[in-house]
């Protein structure tokens, strides 16, 4: 009596990227390439060994026919392309560059993508936080600051949209990418109020009283269903209850719920105006990311992925060089292209750099998505900057004046959590 044994896909699984559903041809980002007969998801076998960051053939492709990547024909074949062979640029003929001036307008619009997990949060909390520090009389400078800072610190706490698009592109669970992110993102909080007080100690503010043990009981009370949402959140992950992508649909619900039937705060009639104020923030996101998405278009085609892992892969040998190395071409990464991007076109050559370290795969992918988180609020780009901007009419000097105390606080925490990545590790131990 046979059985069918359905191996379990993990980090050495035949993987590739296929950049546009047009495209014949796929990018392999297995650290040194598959060999021959490796069976990708989906069935793709390859029919010879295929290198790191080269081109594979998705199907059979006849002498003359174009070869599609980005959805664009990158040349024409020489001679036939057996499905799973590996694609070279010798066995391709350029196409001719045509003159400027008949060169179409262009018509292919890309699909719209969900808003940035960090810029829809920041929007939210500004628009709130804003107004009421402005009326205590907090710096315009120091409040914003503080407001971009904080923003950032979703996309490590669960669920989170970063973490899921890092998980489908090398490879890492995504459960354990969320557990893994809940203290190093308590860390975060606990920086940004070390360093706020610091701050405040500066800032002649009008003495508030202190509320009474009864004030303070009933408002822990009203605010425990508000509470609960990461608890359920991760309760349900570690239980098995839902799937990382259904998690944000739980929260989404969870929130809707809790607002218009609890706290009855948010009418009926009130979420048509929350969803149009929503629709108008999400709006300026996205044009953020569509101007993120060009430069990120602009990076893939001068092949720079290919250029960074040559560079890094000397530094293998040592595992905290190598963190260091990655951390500081994070940040000068992040200066210019938004987190989205980053993942999709760094995250594939990294990662498999950082397993062949010998580093803990989602002790990189955490360190990976808070770096590149860290990048949101750093100029001259600075997504998060900008939304935070935008609301508060702030111009960019006086955002980069108030952001840089959290910016070199959270420098400081990635720092630490290099030197000693057991504080990520071991709890995640203990949660899995």
């Amino acid at each position: 009596m046979s059985e069918t044994v359905q191996l379990i896909p993990h980090q050495d699984s035949p993987r590739c990227i296929r950049l546009n559903e047009a495209d014949n041809v796929a990018v392999v980002v297995n650290d040194g390439g598959v060999p021959v007969g490796a069976q990708f998801e989906g069935g793709l076998v390859t029919v010879e060994a295929v290198p790191q960051s080269h081109k594979v053939a998705l199907v059979d492709i006849g002498e003359g026919e174009p070869v599609r990547r980005y959805g664009q024909i990158i040349g024409y074949a020489l001679e036939p392309l057996r499905r799973g062979s590996w694609v070279k640029e010798t066995q391709l003929r350029m196409p001719s560059a045509p003159p400027l001036d008949s060169l179409p307008r262009a018509t292919a619009v890309p699909a719209g993508l969900d808003p940035l997990v960090a810029l829809a949060d920041t929007a939210a909390l500004a628009t709130l936080l804003l107004p009421m520090m402005r009326e205590r009389g907090y710096p315009l400078s120091s409040s914003s600051g503080l407001v971009a800072a904080g923003g950032i610190i979703a996309p490590i706490i669960p669920p989170s949209m970063p973490f899921v698009i890092y998980g489908v592109v090398t490879g890492t669970s995504i459960s354990q990418l969320f557990l893994a992110g809940m203290v190093p993102g308590l860390i975060m909080g606990m920086g940004l109020i070390v360093a706020w007080t610091l701050i405040a100690r500066r800032i002649d503010e009008p003495k508030q009283e202190k509320a009474s043990g009864a004030v303070r009981r009933r408002v822990l009370v009203d605010g425990a269903a508000a509470l609960m949402l990461p608890v359920i959140i991760v309760g349900g992950l570690r239980g098995g209850l839902f799937t990382p992508t259904e998690a944000a649909v739980v929260a989404a619900v969870y929130a809707l719920a809790v607002s218009t039937l609890l706290y009855r705060e948010l009418t009926w009639a009130g979420l048509v105006e929350v969803l149009t104020r929503a629709s108008r923030t999400t709006a300026s996101v996205m044009f953020l990311c569509a101007a993120a998405t060009v430069s990120a278009y602009m990076i893939t085609l001068a092949q720079l992925p290919d250029e960074i892992a040559a560079m890094l892969g000397p530094l293998a040998q040592d595992p905290k060089l190598l963190m260091v190395a990655i951390m500081l071409l994070m940040i000068a990464v992040g200066m210019v292209l938004d987190l989205t991007p980053t993942i999709l076109i760094l995250g594939p050559v990294l990662a498999p750099i950082a397993i062949k370290a010998g580093i803990d795969p989602v002790y990189f992918g955490v360190m990976f998505v808070l770096i590149g988180s860290i990048g949101l609020i750093t100029p001259p780009v600075g997504t998060v900057l900008n939304v935070v901007g935008g609301i508060g009419r702030l111009r960019m000097e006086t955002l980069v004046r108030g952001v840089m105390p959290f910016f070199l606080v959270y420098l400081v925490i990635v720092g630490l959590l290099i030197a000693v990545p057991s504080i990520i590790t071991v709890p995640l131990a203990w949660l899995r």
